[in-house]
């Protein structure tokens, strides 16, 4: 189907919307459960330190953390992520992993604060955050890895698609990163500015299709959410 110059237009500015919004990417996926500062902030889950999470593990948890997310009421949608676990480090470790691109679509005070408890609770080094007024993001550390540190912010960059890098995410197999590396790999292997214009039309356009909220799911499914949901917000106490 061909799209009109209008309706294009419309897209784009509803991506950049979005773009521009406080926004976060978060995890439940770990690689083995390490590094805990607070046990009582973590999860439960009766995994020793050193201990391995399988593929089955990490999903379940990532339902958990999506559920949870669209009860607080924010915007999600899935993306694949490339993640250096423990970066830095003798033990780091090239991660693949499922995450969540989460908008704060009714400008909740307390996006970040949740955010950052629930990646805590997760057991994760950190997770990748932007404010509404900036277009840079940042890692913010949730757990004992020395990269970032727990509670420090480190400069991620500003938002960049269509590129390969170590902290690479992927809607559509189209990637995207913040990060303020020049001359930074792409996808494509031609300087053809039309296709590369086009691509970048196709990350936009489904980066502003993809986001789901609560209200986007049938009676059943939002049962369902609610009750996942609602078990771990109030286990953590979030304010919403």
């Amino acid at each position: 189907m061909k799209i009109k110059k209008s309706d294009l237009k419309q897209i784009i500015k509803e991506s950049v919307k979005e773009v521009l919004s406080e926004i976060a990417l978060i995890t439940a996926f770990r690689g083995k459960k390490e590094n805990v500062l607070h046990d009582d902030l973590t999860k439960d889950d009766d995994k020793n330190i050193g201990d391995i999470y399988s593929k089955t593990e990490n999903r379940a948890r990532n339902r958990e953390l999506s559920a949870s997310l669209l009860r607080m009421g924010y915007g999600i949608t899935k993306i694949s992520g490339v993640y250096i676990e423990n970066f830095g480090l003798p033990n780091s470790r090239i991660v693949d992993e499922d995450s969540f691109l989460v908008v704060n679509k009714n400008n909740d005070n307390n996006f970040y604060n949740n955010i950052f408890k629930l990646s805590e609770y997760y057991n994760q080094d950190c997770f990748c955050y932007k404010s509404k007024d900036e277009n840079v993001a940042y890692n913010v550390g949730t757990n004992g890895c020395d990269y970032p540190g727990y509670g420090n912010k480190v400069r991620n960059g500003k938002f960049v698609y269509g590129v390969k890098n170590e902290f690479m995410s992927r809607i559509r197999n189209k990637g995207f990163a913040f990060t303020d590396k020049e001359k930074l790999e792409t996808f494509q292997t031609t300087h053809n500015d039309r296709k590369i214009e086009r691509m970048n039309k196709k990350m936009e356009q489904a980066l502003n299709e993809e986001i789901k909220t609560f209200d986007d799911y049938e009676t059943l499914t939002k049962q369902t959410i609610a009750h996942i949901g609602d078990t771990l917000i109030n286990k953590l106490n979030v304010n919403q």
